[in-house]
């Protein structure tokens, strides 16, 4: 096991903590201005007190499910938009999101944590005019509409990937997935799925089929967390049937391909793809 004692405070940029490696002292990257974002490895299951204090820069932390206890004022004064609390997370000290004017959503998937903090002191504070707290419906300890004396919303399990995504958009956790946003008629849904922004028109760049080597091909992103894709094939566009397709697992940037192959020319093929919220029960 490896530790880490001190991070450069004017190293740049983002910054995954390789796995393996513990954090055994308090705010080892306390003040750094350039900090942008950080990934948490499994190794790590403490984050110490003042670990990202006053990281004015961060906006993105990603949490391993490994993770136990969030220190005090680990968070406080960083610029982070959104953080989801791994289930197993069972203690979160005093002051760790104070003073965090972007902080829009905490995305609990597990049961509510001890929060260590005393009557005179708060655990969060100072965050966004929009910030609402997100917990999955089968976990305890949680109220809507308010709780902490926040914006509190419940959310289905399963749906903490989708209202992050939401969240990292600067739209509403709560957001109708079926909705459009702006107005080019792609959904919310959609547009997580194949992995587009949606606050930009997108209906050109939703996936189109093309004609390869005689067979019929659709690209697109195809791994986002809680989501199933098909791809069916018809004839007449009123009969669809996956027979005859074929679809790829996702590669290393979540690309997947969907192929019809012997596209004759007696008569005409269509391909299209389907996407829905895996069932999560």
């Amino acid at each position: 096991m490896t530790r880490l004692v001190q991070y450069p405070l004017a190293r740049p940029g983002g910054y995954a903590i390789p796995d393996g490696v513990t954090l055994p002292f308090d705010g080892m990257f306390a003040g750094a201005p350039n900090l942008t974002w950080v990934e948490v490895p499994p190794s790590i299951t403490i984050i110490p007190n003042d670990t990202f204090n006053g990281c004015t820069s961060l906006t993105k932390v990603t949490f391993p499910p490994t993770l136990v206890d969030i220190g005090q004022r680990s968070f406080a004064g960083t610029a982070v938009g959104h953080i989801t609390i791994p289930a197993d997370v069972f203690c979160i000290g005093a002051y760790t999101f104070s003073d965090c004017a972007n902080l829009r959503g905490l995305i609990f998937l597990g049961d509510v944590p001890f929060l260590d903090y005393e009557d005179e002191e708060e655990w969060i504070g100072g965050v966004a005019p929009d910030y609402a707290t997100y917990f999955l419906a089968d976990r305890s300890g949680f109220f809507s509409p308010s709780w902490e004396t926040l914006p509190a919303v419940e959310i289905e399990n399963g749906d903490g990937p989708p209202v992050a995504w939401l969240l990292s958009h600067g739209l509403r956790g709560d957001a109708d997935l079926s909705s459009s946003t702006n107005g080019d008629g792609v959904s919310l849904l959609l547009a997580y799925a194949f992995g587009l922004d949606p606050k930009v028109n997108q209906i050109d760049r939703l996936p189109k089929a093309k004609s390869v080597d005689g067979a019929l091909e659709l690209s697109f992103f195809g791994n986002s967390p809680g989501i199933d894709y098909q791809a069916e094939a018809s004839s007449d566009l009123l009969n669809w049937s996956s027979e005859g397709v074929t679809l790829t697992d996702p590669d290393a940037d979540g690309m997947r391909r969907a192929i019809l192959s012997s596209v004759g020319t007696s008569h005409r093929r269509y391909m299209r793809l389907r996407v829905r919220k895996r069932d999560q029960r």
